[in-house]
Order: structure tokens, then sequence, then C-alpha cells
């Protein structure tokens, strides 16, 4: 064999040995990609559940505990006031009372953020991402093209705020497809 026709061989063979490689790291990325987006999902559910299963102790909106100062007369009274509370609440009245409260009523201005803040929207919103994923529904985009994922009610709060807590009344959208889209604009892309 010529030199010519043994460096032509040895080309041909890198270049085999790179595709082999190449498909063997994909298929390796793609394992591990699996494996972390399960254990991730695991640890989150996790986290949910010592949060739902945690001590009544007081708790911010993002669940960490708030620190106590030293107790006065108000704060016995407020204490007082929230163990009547969860009287009502362990009867189921409260919380049902102030979710039919919540979706009767037309929010006004300055509570938007309030809702995003409540333990019903997050725990939702979770939901959402896990049903219908962490793509854009209206460009097919994601969290690897650096873009922040909004949860989008498709028929807007501000005409339908009894759907505020529905997932059916739910998409996953991108920041910007988001923000193009207005609160009359009820189209559902899933």
């Amino acid at each position: 064999m010529s030199q010519e026709g043994s460096v032509a061989l040895l080309i041909v063979l890198l270049i085999i040995a790179f595709f082999v490689a190449k498909k063997a790291f994909k298929i390796c990325f793609a394992l591990w990609h699996k494996w972390n987006v399960e254990n991730v999902a695991n640890d989150t559910l996790a986290a949910w559940e010592r949060y739902e299963n945690a001590p009544s102790q007081q708790k911010n909106v993002w669940g960490h505990e708030m620190q106590t100062s030293v107790s006065s007369q108000r704060d016995w009274q407020r204490n007082e006031y929230l163990k009547q509370m969860r009287k009502f609440e362990e009867a189921g009245l409260f919380r049902q009372n102030e979710q039919q409260e919540r979706q009767r009523q037309p929010e006004k201005n300055g509570t938007a953020s309030n809702f995003y803040k409540t333990k019903e929207w997050r725990k939702l919103r979770y939901q959402a991402f896990k049903k219908y994923g962490n793509r854009c529904a209206v460009c097919g985009r994601g969290p690897k093209d650096n873009l922040v994922m909004h949860v989008d009610h498709i028929k807007p709060r501000s005409l339908y705020p009894h759907l505020a807590l529905e997932i059916t009344n739910l998409q996953i959208m991108c920041g910007e497809c988001n923000v193009s889209k207005s609160n009359k604009d009820t189209i559902k892309w899933q």
C-alpha cells in the first residue's frame, strides 16, 4: 500500500472514530440528563412534602420560618387570633370560604402581586410545569435558550377571576411570548 493510501485510510478511520465518539457522548449526555431531571423532580416533591408536613410554625411566602421576637401583649393577642384561625382551618371552613371569596370578587388594583405569593398559586404553578413541561407553548423554546419561563393564564385573571386557580386555564410561555400577549388574547397554544 502506498503512503498516500495509508494516510487516506488513517483519515477515514479518524473520521469514523470521531462520529462514533460523538454519538456515544450524546447517548451518555441524554442518560445523565434524564437521571438528573428525575432526581430534581423527586427532590422537589420531597421538599413540598416536608413543607406540607412541617409543624405549624409561622412561615413567610417563600416557606422560610420567620424569627420570633420577644413576646408582648400584642403578640399574645395575635397568637390567640392565629389559634382561632387554625381551628377554622382544621375544620376546612376558613380555607374553603377564603377560596370562594377570592373567586367571587374581581381583584382590585395592587392585589395581583399578592395572588402570585399564595401557597395555592405556587403549588398550582409547579403542577403546571410538571404537566405541560418546560417549553414555551408558542415558540417551543425553553430555559436552555436562556429564557425565563412563565405560567400564563389562557383566560386572563382580570376578566375571569374564577378561573385563576384552574390548571386547565394555564399554559407555559417564555417571557417574550407572554409579554407580547395581552389580557384580551385568550388563545390556547398547547
